[in-house]
């Protein structure tokens, strides 16, 4: 939603409500409309009209399908064989403010309009090539309607948003359910249905001026933009390095300002003042990313803004929206319940794990007295559960969580006491440091390494120190911890 914010001037926030279902489309858009003055208006934009909500009414239903293997990854992990959801919901997003027409069509293949007393905003902007618009057709109160179909189908006949040009040209058919008549434009962000390896994360001028033509005030391109080229268009960069913008224009600037706006875990913003160097500026890299409010993709979004005057006049770019990646983090993880398999010494661990930043999650189970490392992967992004299974009853084990991505790792570890007690002891390993952080309230203040049958090995701050000492074999490693938690782990020297 950050993204639309950049351009769109609302303060209301939209009322969406989301579904995973089993459905025919990949994403499935249902519009909530309000007739107002005899014309179907999307309730989002009625609101925004009427400058307040009034009750908890709805905008839209965007309903996900859950059979589809999506893509929820960002920068350097975008899949290029899978549907992007991000992408998807941007579109719905689009669709729920009003983009599209409201005409459906029946599995039949006849068409009809969506609404029984009236045309919608963006069916009133409709016209064809031979100057024919979509509203000279009857409603017929919503029902099956041959003229309509014939309308939309007619061979050679092509349509527009607003102005016969190449911009505002609506996409040809076939149409059917998942692709409804005059409802996708040529280029854009709107242009095609949602395909393989697509991630788009900017809204383009055309769609903006479209919704300008319904009712929104929309933030339109300026004069000036900012653009940078170790950034692309969907503004995905590294938080760990420093990124350079500079302005594209012909036009004499003068008194360039830059402005940084990072969001804060408290909901206000922190507000970098950015030198100008000749009409560009540099982006540090971050500080304190615990610092900073980061949303269920990973990532910080951030925006940078640019002013100047031009010939007397006061003049704003559009904002950049700059989607800092991070390392993965993992929030928590937790056993749900354990299920004991009796009459066999073992039981079934039933977990939970929310996690940020990655689209997959390895999940590793060790055992005391074992060698062996059971290990899977999970791909639910975000929240997943699972199930460690056939646990050896009478021995502690540890389940480590582990999230990667091309910025580094996290790992999660639950201590399971004999017979399935989860420990107190469970701790994010992320919080493991060889050394006293002034940050850290939980650092690592002294590691014990014993063989198998509990003697003392070595003890000491640097695990490095005695991994070179030419130890082989099976060893238990015992991390003491500031706060006076442990944990223990085994290890494989070869």
């Amino acid at each position: 939603m950050t993204i639309w914010e950049s351009h769109i001037e609302n303060s209301i926030p939209l009322n969406i409500e989301f579904r995973y279902e089993n459905i025919s489309d990949d994403l499935q858009t249902d519009v909530v409309y309000r007739p107002i003055n005899g014309t179907m208006t999307p309730n989002a934009l009625a609101i925004y009209q009427e400058g307040k909500r009034m009750d908890d009414s709805k905008d839209g239903i965007i309903t996900i399908n859950k059979n589809v293997s999506w893509d929820c990854s960002v920068g350097e992990n975008i899949s290029e064989d899978k549907k992007n959801l991000t992408t998807g919901i941007l579109r719905a997003i689009c669709r729920i403010l009003g983009f599209g027409s409201s005409i459906k069509v029946h599995s039949s293949g006849d068409c009809c309009f969506g609404a029984k007393t009236g045309y919608s905003l963006f069916d009133k902007l409709i016209i064809s090539n031979d100057n024919k618009r979509l509203t000279d057709i009857t409603l017929m109160s919503g029902r099956p309607n041959p003229e309509l179909t014939a309308f939309v189908n007619a061979s050679n006949r092509l349509f527009y948003i607003g102005e016969k040009t190449n911009d505002y040209k609506l996409a040809s058919g076939p149409y059917t359910e998942v692709n409804p008549p005059l409802t996708l434009i040529e280029t854009g962000l709107m242009s095609q249905q949602l395909i393989t390896g697509n991630y788009n994360l900017q809204i383009d001028e055309t769609t903006l001026r479209i919704l300008k033509n319904l009712g929104w005030n929309t933030k339109s391109a300026p004069e000036v933009e900012i653009q940078s080229n170790d950034i692309s268009q969907n503004g995905l960069a590294s938080a760990y390095i420093s990124h350079r913008f500079y302005i594209n224009t012909s036009a004499s600037i003068t008194n360039p300002e830059w402005n940084f706006r990072i969001p804060l875990k408290n909901g206000q913003e922190k507000i970098l003042s950015l030198q100008d160097n000749n009409h560009s500026c540099s982006i540090p890299a971050i500080d304190d990313e615990t610092l900073y409010n980061i949303n269920v993709d990973g990532v910080i979004p951030c925006h940078l803004e640019f002013s100047c005057t031009i010939n007397g006049q006061n003049v704003t770019a559009s904002p950049f929206t700059v989607h800092w990646e991070l390392k993965p983090f993992i929030e928590r993880a937790s056993i749900l319940k354990i299920v004991d398999n009796s009459p066999y010494t073992s039981y079934d661990a039933h977990y939970e794990v929310v996690y940020t930043g990655a689209d997959r999650i390895m999940v590793s189970v060790e055992e005391e007295y074992s060698a062996r490392l059971k290990t899977w992967y999970i791909r639910e992004p975000f929240y997943a559960t699972g199930i460690a299974d056939h646990i050896t009853s009478p021995y502690y084990a540890w389940i480590d969580f582990t999230a990667e991505n091309q910025y580094g790792k996290d790992v999660y570890t639950i201590e399971l006491q004999p017979y399935g007690t989860a420990s107190t002891q469970s701790i994010p390993l992320n919080a493991y440091s060889y050394h006293s952080d002034s940050k850290s309230t939980n650092y690592i203040r002294e590691i014990h390494i014993y063989d198998l049958y509990g003697q003392l090995l070595w003890h000491g701050i640097n695990l490095d120190e005695w991994k070179n000492s030419g130890f082989h074999g099976i060893a238990i490693v015992k991390y003491l911890f500031s706060n006076n938690l442990t944990k223990t782990e085994k290890i494989i020297l070869k």
